[in-house]
């Protein structure tokens, strides 16, 4: 209840049209308070290593079971998988059939050093986490 009444001043006080919460890594109870009943989207940032996959699998099952309230649509996840090299990008494929979907939209955010002279608003990092924010923002 102290969950649903935080999200409830926090839109009558500040009616925002989006709020952000860093519920950190790893299962907490907080965590898991703050991922289940006040979000509409969750983003799961995951690396490409058998760990995170395993962990971030069983977020996603347990937000797909979550309980939610009567007026809420269930919660919508976007997996990301981030810290990968030009390399690593092809694992895309290999993650959605590991997370046992493979029509989950699932962003790539690249780690490849950038040129000293490649201009930042054109490098492959920035344009993935523009497409990742306007895939956010463009459903509410």
């Amino acid at each position: 209840m102290a969950i649903l009444d935080l999200q409830a001043r926090i839109q009558d006080e500040l009616t925002p049209d989006y709020l952000l919460i860093d519920a950190r890594t790893g299962v907490t109870e907080i965590g898991s308070l703050a991922t289940t009943i006040p979000a509409d989207t969750v983003v799961c940032m995951f690396v490409g290593n058998r760990e995170s996959l395993d962990g971030t699998l069983a977020v996603i099952e347990a937000l797909k079971s979550a309980p939610r309230l009567a007026n809420q649509n269930p919660i919508r996840v976007m997996p990301v998988l981030s810290r990968t090299t030009a390399l690593a990008n092809n694992m895309a494929d290999s993650v959605r059939t590991f997370l046992g979907d493979k029509d989950l939209p699932l962003f790539v955010l690249p780690h490849d050093q950038l040129a000293a002279a490649e201009n930042l608003l054109s490098s492959p990092l920035f344009i993935a986490y523009h497409d990742l924010f306007r895939e956010l923002f463009s459903a509410k």
